[in-house]
This record gives C-alpha cells, structure tokens and sequence, in this order.
C-alpha cells in the first residue's frame, strides 16, 4: 500500500524480467553501478505471467516494467502474446532500435501504454561515444509507436563531447519535431 506510482492516474507496482543488457552505454545506470552485463538472463514467459497472476491479486492492473531493455528479450513476441490474455496496462523502458511497426503493434495490443526511450541525442558523434551507435538513424522509429497508439517519453543529455551550443540548438530543434509526449 506504500507504493505511490501512478500509470494512468491508477497505482502501479514494478516488476522485472530480466537481469543485464547485450548494450554497454557510458552512461548506463546499470552500468556504472556494477548491475549491468553484456550477457542478459531473461525470466521464462510462463515465470512472468505467474507473477503477474499473484500482483493482479493485490489489485494491481498497472505494472511499471523496469528492465534497462524490455524490448531486447528474443522471446519478446510470446511474452506479449501472453500479457495480451493478462488484461493489464503497463509501461516500459525500449530501445529506439527495437520499436519496428510490428514490436509496436504488439506492444499496445498486449496492454503497453508507455514508452520510454533514451533519444540522449540526434548527433551522431555523440552516440557513438557513448554507446549507441546501433540507434544513428532510428529516431523515427517513435512514428511507429505513437501509429499504434503508445504514448511514447524521451530521455536527452545535453553536455556530450560534441555538443556546443550550435549543435545542441541544431538536435533539440529537430528531436522538437519527433512525435514524443
């Protein structure tokens, strides 16, 4: 009863399904604080669903999934599949580089709500420094979320090694123009 969290004005409770993350970002969380690794161990579909039975019972409906990278599991189409039948809401961490039209489609059909996606920057220098070179050109990815009806949040940084003030003016005027909420 001391979780005070909200999705969509209703309390929600977190839950994981995976523990790492095949990325390694400079400046991951789950990384500088010893949590991450390179080699991800996901739950099984049926272990997560059983959890969700047992927080449903609570009076849960809406879970805050807090995996660094929910979208990356590769059993991610039955995962959602099976959330369709848990008739729940629920929000996410994804990767701009995994938000294809179908992952999308899925994603809402199955009770996603929200989306949120580390953007950190549109200069492509910037990226590659800090580790997400895969996302160079994937920010219109969120056209697809937003097509199936997600809202969807970004996360920038400003003050990267190849940010000046010309630059930062340049990518947070065209990132202005992405359909996030």
């Amino acid at each position: 009863k001391s979780y005070s969290k909200q999705l969509n004005g209703e309390l929600s409770t977190p839950m994981i399904t995976s523990r790492g993350c095949v990325n390694n970002c400079l400046h991951c969380n789950s990384n500088i604080m010893g949590g991450g690794n390179q080699f991800p161990r996901y739950r099984s579909t049926l272990n997560i669903i059983q959890e969700i039975e047992k927080i449903k019972r609570f009076g849960f409906q809406m879970l805050r999934f807090s995996d660094d990278n929910f979208t990356s599991n590769s059993n991610l189409q039955e995962l959602l599949l099976r959330l369709t039948e848990c008739n729940i809401q629920y929000r996410i961490f994804g990767r701009l580089d995994d938000l294809n039209k179908k992952t999308c489609e899925l994603l809402k059909k199955s009770g996603c709500v929200h989306v949120v996606v580390g953007l950190e920057s549109l200069n492509p220098d910037n990226l590659s420094v800090i580790g997400k070179s895969n996302q160079i050109g994937k920010e219109k990815n969120i056209f697809h979320a937003k097509e199936a009806g997600l809202v969807v949040r970004a996360s920038c940084m400003v003050g990267l090694p190849y940010d000046s003030y010309e630059s930062v003016e340049r990518y947070f005027s065209e990132a202005a123009r992405l359909p996030f909420d």
